[in-house]
């Protein structure tokens, strides 16, 4: 299985809890072991350092509407493939084969 050297770096650069990387790392490492087994061990382990950056990252969501009248606030998950910011377009230039697990879908919810 793949880990990350230092996850508190991935950590303090994300501006989140090293334990939150850490439980990424680890469900990514095993969703992607046959991608990351394929490498070289620090090739894997940078295409890992990114791809747990990228889902931190799109998990986050974005609000996109708020109205303080009806107290609904609107989120939108970010969307677009892990073309769609900068962690994902690394762990893609280290691991291709990563593609697989995307997430490209996107997802709205109302609180009202």
């Amino acid at each position: 299985m793949t880990t990350i050297t230092d996850p508190q770096a991935l950590a303090d650069r994300l501006g989140v809890d090293v334990s939150l990387v850490n439980d990424w790392a680890a469900d990514l490492s095993t969703l992607a072991d046959s991608c990351l087994s394929s490498l070289a061990p620090a090739t894997a382990e940078r295409a890992l350092y990114y791809l747990v950056a990228y889902w931190i990252d799109v998990s986050g969501g974005e609000v996109t509407s708020e109205s303080l009248g009806d107290a609904s606030i609107s989120y939108e998950a970010k969307h677009g493939g892990m073309q769609a910011n900068q962690y994902g377009k690394m762990a893609l230039s280290f691991a291709p084969c990563l593609a697989a697990i995307s997430p490209t879908k996107q997802y709205r919810v109302w609180l009202v």
